[in-house]
């Protein structure tokens, strides 16, 4: 006979998907395009295999968006069944917001508890990043599922003694690489440490597998951009935002080291974005998302011309005469309209915008803004994540993540290195790391903090579960965190009656409950406290206060 316990429903769980499903798609029907940058990269690949394959920005097949193509292949299949719309290149984000709900919950639940777990799943789904991310069609929400989803394969993989599932935990670091490039390898750290501590083997093997999965994991990274760059550049589009028309430069340029230094100058090739042979640039403002123009119209049929740069053009327009996307470029000559919203801008189109292709909540600031920062991402430094321009984004949850890591790993011991210890530390791979590189890096966007939400949302469920049961006790009568307050009344109480004694005052009763307390700290050293519900023992405060009161009259310390 099967047993219904294993399919027994988590009613909370089912109220924080539902939760997280209202958040992450309402009024998403309402938005006309998104992000048009994306948007009109999508319209493009549903033209043929070749734009498809390769990413294309625009329907002629000259230049590439600056992201690999896994995303974006997605939010194609997905208009390809709904149609064109802001909402259906939306909704695969939206779904895998909801679907990093349940991993997070899936991940915590094992070693902390189902209370935990649901804390976490909470925390996630209320994260406000991550709803604004998932809100649109940019790439982050799709590639925090990815990479939570290999860290299940990860716990899996642990938990089994599985190879194969970490052979797959590290592929899917490889797939986040092919959707946002070297963020994916963000986590790379964290997998790592934990495989090393957790992994049951020998260090000879653990190397050995180790270095099969990494290999593994950088094969089906580079796969794509080895694929086009072996291609011959007159039979490709140009790679957008690279400096010498190349994937890996790319990975390795705009999308790696100018994420640290600040640094998104275009060669001559390049730009900023979408850059096309000739040296065309296009000056992203991170404010309104308005562009020069460089890229190339999205015409419906036909090729498009390309933007021979200078003249300034607002991605905002209705449709072009040859088809374009509403909003779109749309060019019939002459320069093209750059879609707005790619990395350089803000994030056109997103629900709830204030006007100027930022979601609410987001912050403004463009290059240079007020918020200081490139993009209104506050001053470099420690505190940056809790300066006024990123504190409400991800940040609200780590002072309490802190304090509950602390709950965590406290009386860690290399003797008692359990499996709550090793996944805590897992988290906090993933995090500190993620935060240092925000402190220091010269070009983000404020939804790229998104990063950060499941190590958060993980540490604040499995967090508060250990500090209540440290609070509660393990029988739900006393604690280590009652120990201390309860070994400062006991010396109290026997400095109040040694006193007593000496003016001849002692009382036996007063004896007797000194003692009972005593041997009660003595049990709770030991971990076999009892209840304390018998008068005199922590009940006598009654007592205790009228002793104070009478010292407090009579006794050499009375007030003067």
């Amino acid at each position: 006979m099967i047993s219904t316990k294993r399919f027994r429903v988590d009613l909370p769980l089912v109220f924080i998907l539902l939760l997280g499903v209202f958040l992450n798609t309402y009024n998403i029907w309402l938005d006309s395009y998104a992000n048009t940058y994306y948007t009109t990269a999508v319209a493009s690949m549903l033209q043929n295999f070749h734009n498809f394959f390769f990413g294309s920005l625009d329907s002629a097949g000259s230049v590439t968006v600056d992201k690999p193509p896994v995303t974006f292949w997605i939010q194609t299949a997905s208009a390809y069944l709904f149609g064109l719309h802001g909402w259906s290149v939306i909704l695969p984000q939206a779904l895998a917001g909801v679907g990093s709900i349940v991993l997070i919950y899936l991940l915590v639940k094992p070693s902390f508890g189902t209370a935990a777990a649901r804390i976490a799943a909470l925390v996630m789904a209320c994260t406000p990043v991550a709803v604004a991310v998932s809100r649109t069609n940019n790439i982050d929400s799709m590639l925090v599922f990815t990479l939570l989803l290999g860290t299940w394969f990860l716990f899996r993989a642990v938990k089994r003694n599985s190879v194969l599932s970490l052979l797959g935990a590290f592929a899917l670091i490889g797939l986040g690489f092919n959707m946002k490039m070297l963020q994916a390898y963000m986590i790379l750290p964290a997998f790592v440490l934990f495989y090393l501590f957790a992994f049951k083997s020998t260090w000879k093997k653990k190397a050995g597998v180790l270095s099969g999965a990494l290999a593994l994991m950088l094969l089906i990274s580079v796969s794509w951009a080895v694929i086009v760059d072996s291609i011959p550049a007159s039979e490709r589009p140009y790679i957008g935002s690279s400096e010498t028309n190349s994937v890996l430069e790319l990975a390795f340029g705009y999308n790696g080291v100018s994420r640290l230094t600040g640094n998104q100058g275009g060669g001559p090739g390049g730009g900023d974005r979408g850059g096309m042979p000739g040296g065309e640039r296009r000056a992203a403002d991170g404010q309104t998302g308005d562009a020069v123009g460089t890229a190339p119209g999205t015409a419906g049929t036909g090729a498009s011309s390309v933007g021979t740069g200078g003249g300034r053009n607002d991605a905002g327009g209705g449709a072009g005469d040859n088809g374009a996307l509403p909003g779109g470029s749309g060019a019939t000559g002459g320069s093209a309209a750059a879609p707005s919203g790619a990395d350089g801008g803000g994030m056109p189109g997103a629900p709830g915008s204030d006007g100027q292709g930022q979601p609410l909540g987001f912050g403004g600031g463009g290059p240079g803004g007020g918020s200081g920062g490139m993009f209104g991402t506050g001053e470099k430094g420690p505190l940056r994540l809790f300066q006024s321009a990123l504190s409400g984004q991800a940040s609200w949850m780590i002072p309490f993540a802190a304090l509950a890591s602390a709950a965590l790993l406290a009386g860690l011991r290399r003797s008692n290195f359990t499996r709550k210890h090793k996944e805590s530390l897992f988290w906090l791979a993933w995090l500190l790391p993620g935060m240092a590189f925000f402190s220091v890096a010269g070009f983000f966007h404020h939804y790229y903090l998104i990063m950060l939400a499941p190590p958060v949302a993980a540490l604040a469920g499995a967090g508060w579960s250990e500090l209540w049961s440290a609070y509660r006790g393990s029988d739900g009568s006393f604690s280590s965190l009652h120990y201390g307050a309860l070994q400062r009344d006991h010396r109290q109480r026997l400095d109040l009656w040694r006193r007593r004694c000496r003016r001849g005052g002692g009382h036996p009763a007063h004896h007797a409950e000194i003692q009972d307390n005593a041997l009660l700290l003595r049990g709770s050293r030991r971990g076999t406290s009892r209840p304390a519900h018998r008068p005199g023992v922590l009940g006598g405060d009654s007592d205790y206060v009228r002793t104070q009161q009478h010292d407090s009259a009579s006794g050499p310390f009375r007030r003067q």
